[in-house]
């Protein structure tokens, strides 16, 4: 073993096992006691962006759809960005869901939002997480209001990343 209480510098390539790895490759432990390897970071993302304005019923209203994104099992990400404003003169609620592929994964995750005043008008992020095996799939940001067309949405964007 070697401790170091100050600086490293190194003035060549770091090598475990004899090897450099290639441009771009992480280092990834295998635990202790093993040589550690170099590996392609795994990381895939997919967004949407929308910044036309989408009035809020009180059925179903799709927000924005991301392209298809091929996973090997892993957990995602979903994270929504839009802001919100309310036409209507006092308080409304806005729920916000996400379907992959056509149905529901947040019914125990939904987020409720409520939009103050009149003419409040707020950006808000929503995070969702799925694990949904392997595959290539389509996520859908939903939203349904407390009333017909009194809460508005714009500027949209959704992004998938695993």
């Amino acid at each position: 073993a070697v401790d170091i209480s100050g600086n490293l510098r190194l003035s060549g390539a770091f090598m475990p096992n004899n090897l450099a790895g290639t441009a771009g490759q992480v280092l990834t432990s295998a635990g202790a006691g093993t040589v550690p390897t170099w590996t392609s970071p795994s990381g895939t993302s997919v967004s949407a962006q929308d910044t036309s304005t989408t009035a809020i019923d009180t059925t179903d209203t799709v927000i924005l759809t991301a392209p298809s994104i091929a996973l090997t099992g892993q957990p995602v990400k979903i994270f929504a960005t839009m802001r919100l404003q309310n036409t209507s003169g006092g308080s409304r609620d806005v729920i916000f869901k996400l379907f992959r592929d056509g149905v529901e994964v947040s019914a125990t995750d939904r987020y409720n939002e409520r939009i103050l005043t009149t003419n409040d008008d707020v950006t808000k992020t929503f995070h969702f997480y799925d694990t949904p095996g392997t595959g290539s799939f389509v996520y859908t940001i939903v939203a349904i209001g407390d009333a017909a067309g009194v809460e508005r949405i714009t500027n949209s964007r959704l992004t998938v990343t695993d």
